[in-house]
């Protein structure tokens, strides 16, 4: 079934940076993106609303990944368009692509206003504060195609510059805390 024909892609930016405007562009199908948010829209008697529950992030980020790689059961192609403030929460989803042989490219918006907080949060539509905002753009970490490349196919660098604690929690960027998952050394 996942034979390296599969391709995840992540896009890494700022909330209202044009990460979901960018997914769009990139497949045919609405049912090809998923992003952290989609946890979030709950159905009511009215149809879908957004909910979102800032204590419920780790759940949505767990089933963010897993309906992503849900997804490639179908299709070829899924775009995963969030945050992924911390190197952790890519390399995450490089870590599953690994164990299921599916290739992973990484883009970033390139609008004028990706890393333009006070841009971001005026276009901001479910409602991310400034100061959390300001707190991602300040721990961002770029995560290039050229270090996923490197992460995927050479183990050394993997196992010497990356220790991926399993089990531990990844936390999302809306947390001030740091991320616990990994260790730079």
């Amino acid at each position: 079934m996942f034979n390296w024909q599969k391709t995840l892609i992540l896009i890494q930016g700022l909330p209202s940076s044009g990460k979901s405007t960018i997914a769009r562009t990139l497949v045919p199908s609405m049912a090809q993106i998923v992003e952290n948010d989609d946890y979030f829209m709950v159905p009511t008697p009215e149809g879908k609303k957004y909910l979102y529950v800032g204590e419920m992030i780790p759940l949505a980020v767990q089933w963010c990944e897993s309906e992503a790689f849900r997804r490639l059961m179908v299709f070829d192609t899924i775009v995963v368009a969030n945050t992924f403030i911390k190197r952790a929460h890519v390399l995450s989803y490089v870590d599953t692509a690994i164990d299921f042989k599916v290739n992973v490219k990484i883009l970033m918006p390139n609008t004028s206003w990706a890393f333009d907080v006070q841009e971001c949060f005026k276009r901001n539509t479910h409602g991310c504060p400034l100061d959390v905002i300001q707190r991602m753009h300040d721990g961002f970490e770029v995560v290039s195609q050229a270090d996923i490349d490197q992460y995927v196919t050479d183990n050394e660098y993997r196992l010497t510059k990356y220790r991926v604690y399993k089990g531990s929690t990844l936390l999302c960027g809306y947390s001030n805390t740091s991320v616990t998952g990994i260790r730079f050394v």
